[in-house]
């Protein structure tokens, strides 16, 4: 019988990286004859595959979005609807559905019987800052579960108060049992996991790295392919090490290729 699969991502429209996975997986799904669909924001332009269209709730108003850190009611809702509706959906496939979306989905997936599917595109689950950066240094303060140090240290917008709501976001995802409902975890890389691991994350972490699509490799001689340059193409922003990247080209005599854009 063919799967059918129901994706959630906060976003629909292309953000960064993970919404460029998790388009590119529903494409493939779709080809490959798979019956997708998705649930997001609806605070851009909306995800439309072949046969399927997006199911976007309404922009978060500013109350909204302090609730949405730990419960969605209007996403909620808003699956239930489609899950009491037509088609019989198989899968929960989630990707970065925490603060707006918001983990309440699980929840009602598993009301209905399907089984739940969550991706990690960063730290988010041992961290309440998701970058598990503090001072541009790799940070496991809150390995253990104690997310309190996010508090003390003011890792979110250096704020006692912005940090001590993420902390309890995350208390909220343990004590309340969501992430335990979850299948199946997925993660794109080893380092991740083994962060993860390190952190007292207690759920298994499948490794699937992600993907290229299907492109034609061009017919080049081995002198014609090494340009003796080094490329990064991805976001511009601090948590992607992009400093540490000059720093490392500083002394070298290769060219770095930057491409990209963001803060």
């Amino acid at each position: 019988m063919d799967k059918k699969i129901l994706f959630a991502h906060n976003y629909a429209y292309l953000r960064g990286g993970s919404e460029k996975v998790c388009f590119d997986e529903m494409k493939i799904l779709e080809a490959h004859g798979v019956f997708v669909d998705s649930i997001s924001v609806n605070d851009a332009t909306s995800i439309r595959m072949n046969g399927a269209v997006a199911n976007n709730i309404s922009e978060p108003t500013t109350v909204d979005r302090l609730a949405n850190l730990f419960w969605n009611r209007k996403s909620r809702a808003m699956l239930d609807r489609i899950l009491n509706g037509k088609v019989d959906y198989d899968i929960l496939h989630a990707h970065n559905i925490y603060g707006r979306l918001s983990h309440s989905l699980v929840s009602v997936a598993k009301k209905h019987g399907l089984k739940v599917v969550v991706t990690l595109h960063d730290m988010k689950y041992v961290c309440p800052h998701y970058t598990a950066l503090n001072n541009n240094n790799l940070c496991s303060d809150c390995s253990g579960g104690r997310f309190y140090k996010a508090s003390i240290n003011k890792c979110h917008k250096d704020s006692y108060v912005a940090s001590t709501l993420i902390s309890f976001e995350l208390y909220f995802l343990y004590y309340s049992g969501l992430l335990s409902l979850v299948d199946e975890f997925i993660s794109p890389s080893k380092f991740l996991i083994d962060y993860y691991k390190k952190s007292g994350f207690p759920f298994n972490i499948n490794y699937i790295p992600n993907f290229l699509p299907d492109m034609e490799k061009p017919n080049l001689k081995n002198e014609e392919i090494d340009k003796g340059y080094y490329l990064y193409v991805g976001r511009l922003s601090y948590e992607k090490g992009v400093m540490t990247l000059l720093k490392a080209f500083k002394k070298n005599r290769r060219k770095l290729i930057i491409i990209g854009d963001g803060p």
